[in-house]
């Protein structure tokens, strides 16, 4: 009797022991896939979250992974879109899927979008932390279109919420770069002064405190930020990037080429990725270098950004026909609100 009483408490330990180092290991590795997103490493966040699926076809998986579509440095709406649905699919009552919904149709331009994330998080109740900081992310993805006030209140909530554990450092980055949309510095410096402490990998903020600086044109102290990150982390991609942008600010073009070397070594081989770092050398005027990789991912990119920026390397060889084939053809594939009236 004793034998099988101590067989059962090894038994339902070892059961405990199972529960706990898979949800452990879900945990990590959802972790590993923010981290991939937050270092450029598209494709590496891509596969991380195609194995959660694999193991656990969930509506969160799914968000996750049509999430990293649209934190490329171009979303890919299509591949997004067919995630959510997949999401909803599974779980017909997901609020981050139906939030990864509205940021698409955002995302594409449509404003109305914004009142229905909003409806959204009522329906949630605003309950749940991460809800709130997915809202409020999809406020401040895009550029163009946006609502920084509604992502600061939804982040205050979200901090509140999650306050009663520990806030993750990406709660207050977000809000700093909330305050940085709606051009507040002041603010979106405090609020990375808050992620700091909380931050695993600290190069993330000191990388977003030298893009604010350099967005307050205070030059010296943006460079000092920027080489904190890298001294920090010297394998985080995004702190290269940065570098590049303030050596193209100074033309010192050597230099920034050395900075998209390093940018190209420590991002990902995603198509993505690359075509950003394409941009990058053009911008840098190495033609050369923006049109090798251009041609290396050409076929494997459906978004139409690929026909203008061929055009305009096209343009800068002196193949004028070409150039304007290539922009022809990006001005009636692409959606309208991507049409700039320079093209």
């Amino acid at each position: 009797m004793k034998d099988i009483m101590i067989m059962n408490v090894k038994k339902i330990a070892f059961g405990a022991a199972v529960v706990f180092f898979s949800n452990f290991t879900i945990a990590q590795t959802l972790q590993d896939g923010i981290n991939s997103i937050d270092s450029d490493k598209f494709a590496q966040a891509k596969n991380n979250f195609t194995q959660m699926i694999a193991k656990e076809p969930k509506a969160e998986n799914y968000f996750y992974l049509g999430n990293t579509y649209l934190r490329q440095s171009e979303p890919d709406f299509a591949q997004a879109t067919e995630s959510f649905n997949k999401g909803l699919a599974a779980d017909s009552k997901s609020y981050l899927n139906k939030l990864g919904l509205a940021t698409v149709k955002l995302g594409k331009g449509d404003k109305g979008a914004i009142a229905e994330i909003q409806k959204i998080v009522t329906d949630s109740r605003e309950k749940d932390a991460d809800v709130l900081f997915r809202a409020a992310e999809a406020l401040t993805l895009f550029e163009k279109n946006n609502s920084p006030d509604l992502a600061i209140q939804f982040l205050n909530k979200a901090i509140e919420r999650a306050a009663k554990k520990e806030v993750p450092a990406n709660y207050y980055y977000t809000l700093g770069d909330a305050y940085r949309l709606k051009r507040v510095p002041g603010d979106a410096m405090s609020a990375y002064d808050k992620a700091l402490p909380l931050a695993k990998n600290k190069a993330s903020v000191y990388t977003r405190i030298g893009t604010l600086w350099m967005a307050a044109q205070q030059w010296q102290q943006a460079k000092t930020s920027i080489e904190k990150a890298i001294s920090t982390d010297a394998t985080y991609a995004p702190a290269y990037k940065a570098l590049a942008a303030y050596n193209i600010k100074y033309q010192e073009n050597a230099k920034a080429t050395q900075d998209l070397i390093n940018y190209t070594k420590y991002a990902d081989e995603d198509p993505y990725t690359q075509l950003e770092i394409a941009k990058l050398y053009f911008t840098n005027e190495d033609y050369a270098n923006s049109k090798v990789i251009l041609d290396k991912i050409f076929d494997k990119i459906n978004d139409p950004i690929k026909f203008k920026l061929r055009a305009y390397v096209n343009y800068a060889d002196g193949q004028y026909p070409e150039a304007k084939q290539n922009m022809d053809t990006f001005v009636s594939q692409a959606e309208k609100s991507r049409v700039q009236p320079a093209d």
